[in-house]
């Protein structure tokens, strides 16, 4: 694997062309990261797309390492564990599970793609550009308590078979779906067919905002191999990939695909079986005195890119099976475009240590209308970002962003 960093700075750079041009983004397209400086003032929210700017910005993987300041990030919305759910006078917290599932008369929409939008607004999907940027206080707790997740590019739900697709059209991006909340530890599975054809890339993985990372990633020209993989907050260690064949074609087959993530190990798991095991103790570098090892909030991502795409590097293209055929493609030949199917998704946070000290506070705090508005975020004026540095925040009210000129220093700016 080249790294979903990759797809991610890929996708942003096309999609900017198309949407990203509103009053959150520069004229000029300013980087951050590691390769690049901290965003400005003007422009104070590194993105996990690595790119300044505020607003939405400030929301949807908004990364505090590379931001002007950490608060200059929103907090991370969390997805609590079912253990909670005895702290919660108005509980929303469950084992998070979404089967795809048609309950609208197609019949009744006027075209397909309103339709494929009034099914992914009832099912819980909204455009990542306008999670928790309103001014009105009404509209955010209902965005907190019902959008379980954004997205970018091309999605819909099929109204003859229910299985929701990402998709990429010709010369395009690809797509991506990720979790509106974030988890530290849990387990997710992902039932899926992936696409297919030389250079075309299906991708599972779990992203923090400090691009700590754990994936399974596929070929579309070896629809018999999955590849599991790991990073720490973006070091590009490409020595880590392991690849395990599938019991039958990833395209023409469902199969389910399990990462189970806990404080000391993680598994990775492909219909019932564990294909492989990384132990945290494993991961230590006495170099730096540090566990390598994902351990900061993280949100399902799912996400369609072009690996073999013409403007990448050889590196890329070679690892990807070649350059895409945008021509001549089976998929593109008799749909215009390349996708994968996701039948049903579950994410179950696990009750931690720290869970359990959040649960005490909260059992002593008499106003349980809002225990469910808790976010994570770093201990401030912090350079260490991982699991000793993470906290705990729980709000009064749902935290949001009244425009998109606005950041978390200053949410009222309009």
């Amino acid at each position: 694997m080249k790294n979903y960093l990759l797809f991610l700075f890929q996708f942003t750079t096309f999609y900017r062309k198309l949407v990203i041009s509103g009053p959150y983004m520069p004229t000029h397209q300013i980087n951050c990261g590691r390769e690049s400086s901290k965003c400005p003032t003007e422009w104070p929210c590194c993105s996990q797309y690595g790119f300044c700017g505020s607003g939405p910005v400030c929301i949807v993987g908004c990364n505090p390492k590379f931001s002007f300041e950490q608060e200059s990030c929103l907090y991370l919305p969390a997805m609590l564990p079912a253990s909670m759910k005895s702290t919660m006078k108005k509980n929303k917290n469950k084992i998070w599970r979404w089967t795809m599932n048609n309950t609208i008369d197609p019949l009744s929409a006027t075209d397909n793609d309103i339709y494929a939008r009034y099914i992914l607004s009832k099912d819980k999907i909204l455009e990542w550009t306008k999670y928790l940027i309103t001014d009105n206080e009404k509209a955010a707790e209902n965005q907190w308590n019902n959008i379980d997740f954004t997205y970018s590019g091309k999605i819909q739900l099929s109204p003859e078979t229910s299985e929701l697709y990402l998709s990429m059209p010709k010369k395009s991006a690809g797509s991506l779906v990720n979790t509106a909340k974030n988890m530290l530890y849990g387990r997710v599975s992902v039932r899926l067919k992936t696409a297919r054809s030389r250079g075309v890339i299906t991708t599972i993985v779990l992203f923090s905002s400090v691009q700590d990372e754990i994936d399974f990633e596929f070929l579309g020209g070896d629809l018999m191999n999955v590849q599991t993989n790991y990073y720490y907050q973006g070091n590009l260690d490409h020595t880590k990939m392991r690849k395990f064949p599938v019991s039958s074609n990833t395209y023409d087959n469902y199969h389910t695909y399990e990462i189970d993530w806990n404080e000391e190990r993680i598994h990775w798991i492909v219909d019932n079986q564990i294909l492989r095991t990384l132990y945290k103790r494993e991961t230590f570098d006495p170099a730096t005195n540090t566990y390598k090892y994902p351990q900061t909030p993280l949100k399902l991502h799912l996400s369609l890119w072009p690996g073999g795409n013409e403007t990448n590097s050889p590196g890329t293209i070679s690892w990807a099976g070649g350059l895409i055929d945008w021509e001549n493609a089976p998929d593109i030949k008799l749909f215009g475009e390349f996708y994968f199917r996701v039948q049903e998704i579950i994410v179950e946070p696990y009750a931690t240590k720290h869970t359990a000290n959040l649960k005490n506070k909260l059992l002593n705090n008499k106003n349980r209308d809002t225990l469910n508005l808790v976010s994570y975020g770093f201990e401030n004026n912090q350079q260490k970002f991982d699991e000793s540095t993470v906290k705990w925040v729980r709000h009064n009210s749902v935290p949001r962003l009244r425009s998109s000129k606005a950041d978390g220093r200053n949410p009222n700016k309009s």
